[in-house]
């Protein structure tokens, strides 16, 4: 759907690779209390393997989904580069840069571990690769965002010229 509405026709996208990938996430709640404003809590979480913040995916965790601690043969589960004893800090600075207030009014709390499965996908079009994720438990997209819109061609400009003709407003 993100690529028809960019202008991209369905026979000139390929999917040319896909995998199920587990994620490492550190999910934490955060408040932030500056003198004169009102307080903020909120939740994010830090994928362990990037160090990248996500202010989305916490949403996950808020539904009642099974968990296990199994994981398919086919699938391929990504290392932890981000320790647990670095997470909390890399949290708070991450959490700093985003909202712009010093380090010093940010708490970190309910630091803890999951991964998360998400459908990788290696997509060709336009003679370009790209790669989409799709988080599997609740089908967030990632990475959508970065998909072009298509500059249409002779023939397209022209259909839609006809097209607009026939139905004067």
């Amino acid at each position: 759907k993100v690529f028809a509405s960019r202008g991209w026709k369905e026979n000139e996208i390929q999917i040319s690779y896909s995998k199920l990938v587990y994620v490492p996430f550190y999910f934490f709640n955060f408040d932030i209390a500056v003198e004169g404003a009102p307080a903020i809590s909120g939740k994010a979480c830090i994928n362990a393997n990037s160090g990248e913040i996500n202010d989305i995916l916490p949403n996950v965790l808020d539904k009642p989904l099974q968990k296990t601690a199994v994981v398919d043969d086919k699938a391929e589960v990504e290392t932890t580069v981000v320790a647990m004893a670095e997470a909390k800090e890399t949290a708070l600075v991450k959490v700093m840069t985003q909202v712009g207030v010093k380090k010093e009014f940010i708490n970190i709390t309910t630091l803890s571990k999951y991964y998360l499965p998400f459908h990788r996908y290696w997509i060709n079009f336009g003679g370009r690769p790209m790669k989409i994720e799709l988080e599997a438990a609740l089908g967030i997209p990632l990475g959508l965002e970065q998909i072009p819109g298509k500059k249409h061609g002779w023939d397209e400009s022209t259909s839609e010229v006809i097209t607009k003709m026939a139905n004067p407003i």
